[in-house]
């Protein structure tokens, strides 16, 4: 995946109106066009360019990882929970701060990274979301969560439109 601008080809103007919808505070922004083009290497350059924590998450991945039985919520905590803790600098950031979350979490392991919620009770992705939102507010700060193939979540056995709302 291409992480710098001169990476990119000929994609300026597009970069260019990625960066100012998230400069801007747009809430929810969609790139889309035909397959193969690079939107999803536009949108990476554009992420690490604007200096928001954000997490990156492949919902085909997801959907096919998942056995095709569809994307549950527990899949999605435990997507969150590895990116957010893939990503160093964020999680080193926050994961003092996260105190509720982190009591939560029976276990991460690292190697194959795997993440243990402890039963009764359990996250959800609300709660997860809802935390992070918390300590980005209080620094002035945006979370930026992209959905890479986002039309997969349509195979999900939930709805996410009022989450992602």
């Amino acid at each position: 995946m291409k992480c710098e601008r001169r990476d990119l080809f000929n994609r300026e103007r597009e970069l260019s109106e990625v960066l100012n919808a998230i400069r801007s505070g747009e809430r929810l922004i969609i790139v889309c066009g035909v397959r193969r083009i690079g939107k999803s290497n536009l949108v990476n350059v554009a992420l690490r360019e604007v200096g928001e924590p954000f997490i990156i998450i492949d919902v085909r991945a997801l959907y096919f990882n998942s056995g095709f039985r569809g994307i549950t919520e527990r899949v999605l905590v435990e997507v969150y929970l590895r990116k957010i803790r893939e990503s160093k600098r964020l999680f080193e950031k926050i994961r003092d701060e996260l105190s509720d979350l982190a009591s939560r979490i029976e276990s991460i392991t690292i190697g194959p990274l795997e993440v243990r919620v402890k039963r009764g009770r359990g996250l959800r992705l609300t709660d997860i979301l809802s935390e992070i939102g918390d300590w980005c507010s209080r620094r002035r700060r945006r979370f930026i969560i992209a959905l890479d193939e986002a039309q997969y979540l349509r195979f999900s056995n939930r709805r996410f439109n009022l989450l992602l709302s």
